[in-house]
């Protein structure tokens, strides 16, 4: 198999200052693409993730978030992947003997079974430390009660604190991890996963999606020193007939994007 790849390049803020990042990647994502067996990777439903809460509430668990670091590059590729030799490396003079391929040892963000391969990976890391799969990402420990929540790269990682830290001892061995919390109930402090806010006191656990949603709600759809109103919806959805409604009342493409991006952030904040 031959893949096309790409440099993709971002901004990010390490080290008290922004710092210029370029990462390859594959380009084998591509709008409208269906997917299949092969390339399906299941995400941990927001109930879940509520239920485990609710049970480190009940027996007195501590909770932790981990984030694996450059997870897809850590799996081994399963057929045989070439790509291109890039020409940024081709002119740094490092690569000769006239190569024109590299073979791709392991899988590349937007590499169409990067997700679905990384969840194999870690189903067998987590086997081989006693957890057992019991919904897809949600892993349970088989001689005492413990739990992982694995959406993709973010763990969610509920048990005592001392048995959370021999894990985090361990599973460095086969991963690169970043841990955020180990808090229980009672404690004063917060966590984040998956952009939610975890904010514990000593009354219990208080869930909230993150604060600066509704500012970029209002930034996009440029919401500025409006007055309240009591009816959340516009009067006009009470009589919208699709058949009735004549063609140049649509929405223009740019609109379209804008309206789905900001519905998206609303359906968020209503969780």
């Amino acid at each position: 198999m031959k893949l096309d790849t790409r440099l993709a390049r971002d901004w990010r803020f390490r080290e008290n200052q922004w710092k210029r990042r370029a990462r390859l990647a594959a380009r084998e994502i591509r709008d409208g693409d269906a997917s299949n067996y092969e390339t399906f990777s299941p995400t941990t439903p927001l109930a879940v993730v509520k239920m485990l809460i609710v049970m480190s509430l009940l027996h007195g668990l501590s909770i932790a978030s981990v984030d694996v670091g450059d997870a897809f590059l850590q799996v081994p590729q399963t057929p045989l992947v070439l790509i291109e030799v890039p020409l940024w490396a081709l002119h740094s003079g490092e690569v000769g003997n006239g190569k024109r391929f590299w073979v791709l040892k392991r899988c590349l963000p937007g590499q169409r079974v990067a997700a679905s391969e990384w969840n194999k990976f870690f189903t067998e890391i987590c086997e081989r430390h006693s957890f057992e799969s019991f919904q897809g990402t949600i892993f349970r420990h088989k001689k005492q009660m413990a739990f992982i929540s694995a959406h993709i790269d973010d763990l969610l990682i509920v048990d005592s604190k001392k048995f959370i830290n021999n894990l985090y001892k361990e599973l460095p061995k086969e991963l690169r991890l970043k841990i955020e919390g180990l808090l229980q109930p009672g404690d004063d402090g917060s966590i984040f996963y998956l952009k939610r806010e975890l904010q514990f006191n000593e009354n219990g656990i208080d869930v909230s999606p993150s604060s600066r949603y509704i500012p970029k709600l209002a930034e996009l759809l440029k919401v500025y020193d409006r007055r309240g109103r009591t009816a959340p919806h516009h009067g006009c959805l009470q009589i919208y007939d699709p058949e009735a409604t004549a063609e140049d009342q649509y929405l223009n493409a740019e609109d379209a994007k804008l309206s789905r991006s900001a519905l998206g952030i609303c359906i968020y904040v209503t969780l």
